[in-house]
């Protein structure tokens, strides 16, 4: 007999699949995520937030993976380009504008089951990585901020089954920013496996 793991509802599922209303809810639970705005919002008056510098992120909101459709911007001047390849249809699904936090990529792995976790990692990436990619190893770390927050975030959308959340570890001040999460097996979930048994 195959047991199958537990699946999400279908709110919980596009709320974390969708980059942009993951990171409004973050904002509602006060969870750490870049500051970020709406292309459109950009567009129609040309200021960034005061919170927001340079450099950002361009990011769809849904459709992608493993990093692809993500554009770094270093200036206004490739502000406007960017903005200009969206309206030829870059971001079918909608884009928006993030802060770009340097520092050192994480992710946390999980199962769980009613928003509670069954089993967990934390790794950090090693050796060579593709631009917003997957690195090629990955070490498991312990970090309770990590923790936490993933706790709190699989709690308030009532978590079931796998899921992945990247991070990044802020080089300033070690603050855990919660980037995306992915709704599904992720290449390290065979860690999960290996740590549950």
């Amino acid at each position: 007999m195959v047991h199958l793991p537990p699946l999400p509802d279908e709110k919980s599922f596009n709320t974390a699949e969708d980059k942009w209303l993951l990171y409004e809810f973050g904002k509602s639970l006060n969870i750490p995520v870049p500051h970020a705005v709406s292309t459109g919002t950009f567009a129609d008056n040309q200021l960034l937030p005061p919170e927001m510098k340079y450099p950002l992120l361009q990011k769809q909101n849904t459709g992608t993976t493993g990093g692809a459709g993500i554009v770094r911007i270093d200036s206004l001047d490739e502000m406007e380009q960017v903005l200009e390849s969206e309206s030829n249809d870059k971001c079918p699904q909608g884009c928006f504008i993030q802060q770009y936090i340097f520092g050192q990529a994480a992710s946390m792995n999980a199962l769980c089951r009613n928003g509670n976790i069954i089993a967990h990692t934390i790794q950090i990436g090693i050796g060579e990585t593709i631009a917003f990619g997957s690195p090629s190893l990955v070490r498991l770390i312990k970090n309770n901020a990590i923790f936490t927050t993933g706790k709190k975030l699989f709690k308030a959308l009532n978590w079931n089954g796998v899921v992945n959340i990247d991070f990044v570890i802020d080089q300033d001040n070690n603050e855990a920013w919660v980037l995306e999460i992915n709704p599904r097996f992720w290449d390290t979930s065979v860690v999960l496996s290996i740590v549950k048994n």
